[in-house]
């Protein structure tokens, strides 16, 4: 099965961050059997049995558009893509033509998440 969103220990380490739950776009609902996602348009959670989760396009709106370092010559952008070494893995990095901070992940989900935190 592929990861649509954040699992219910990254959603609560996101919360713990400070991050406002209006920007999640779909929440793990508590049920006797479990965890079960519920997609929400309307980006928010509804109760406390609830939490909220956020999809890849999602985590991708949170990404600062640029960030400027050392001077205003330097600034760096959010990238995204499947890793050059192995296909199979995603890279998310703050990219100027060569990238400065990164993760390397299985899914691309993961790899912007730990952007994030």
């Amino acid at each position: 099965m592929k990861k649509i969103c954040t699992t219910v220990e990254q959603s609560k380490k996101l919360i713990e961050l400070g991050l406002e739950i209006e920007t999640s776009d779909m929440y793990w609902d508590f049920q006797e059997t479990g965890y079960i996602l519920i997609a929400d348009e309307l980006g928010y959670y509804h109760n406390d049995s609830e939490i909220p989760a956020w999809s890849l396009t999602a985590l991708l709106n949170l990404l600062p558009e640029e960030l400027e370092l050392l001077s205003d010559e330097d600034v760096f952008v959010p990238t995204l893509s499947r890793y050059y070494d192995d296909k199979r893995k995603f890279i998310c990095c703050y990219d100027n033509g060569g990238c400065e901070h990164w993760y390397i992940e299985d899914s691309p989900i993961d790899a912007v998440y730990n952007m994030l935190v």
